[in-house]
């Protein structure tokens, strides 16, 4: 079986309980401060004008990501996005912490995409691009990625002895 791990239930709780605009100001600030090197280069102009939806299905977290004025944004999920980006917790962990690329993810079917085809590909291009030693932060995102990475994985091994269990 080739399950990979999901957010338990109960740290779902707390997620839901938080107010929708509040979800949408920390990711919109924690893009921009993780994006400032490339936004200040303008790197993201290919989100000019473009909505990508990104969607965190076993978090239950579904926003828009738009370019505004040189600043991303989150906001609320548009129906009409140019893009679509669909994972779990655990899959883009995996793309953040850079254990897998894009490609792997889609083609293992943990990663979906629909919409316009071009602006996936430049998505993918910038990630694949980035140097995440040159980002602002790295020395504080990149242990605490490859330790939520780590506890993940733990608490899956940990669901699957009690599976056997029962």
């Amino acid at each position: 079986m080739d399950r990979k791990p999901e957010l338990p239930r109960i740290a779902r709780k707390p997620l839901a309980w938080l107010p929708q605009p509040l979800k949408l100001h920390v990711i919109s600030d924690a893009m921009n401060a993780v994006f400032a090197t490339p936004l200040a280069a303008e790197e993201l102009e290919f989100l000019a004008g473009r909505v990508m939806n990104v969607v965190i299905s076993d978090a239950g977290l579904e926003f828009s990501v738009q370019l505004d004025r040189d600043k991303l944004r989150a906001g609320e999920k548009i129906e009409e996005a140019d893009l679509v980006i669909e994972g779990t917790v655990y899959t883009f962990l995996l793309l953040a912490a850079r254990r897998e690329d894009a490609d792997t993810l889609f083609f293992r079917r943990q990663l979906k995409t629909s919409g316009d085809t071009e602006l996936g590909l430049h998505v993918k291009n910038f990630l694949d691009g980035l140097e995440p030693e040159t980002l602002p932060w790295h020395q504080i995102i990149d242990p605490m990625l490859r330790g939520s990475l780590a506890v993940a994985e733990r608490v899956d091994t940990l669901r699957g002895i009690a599976r056997k269990e029962r």
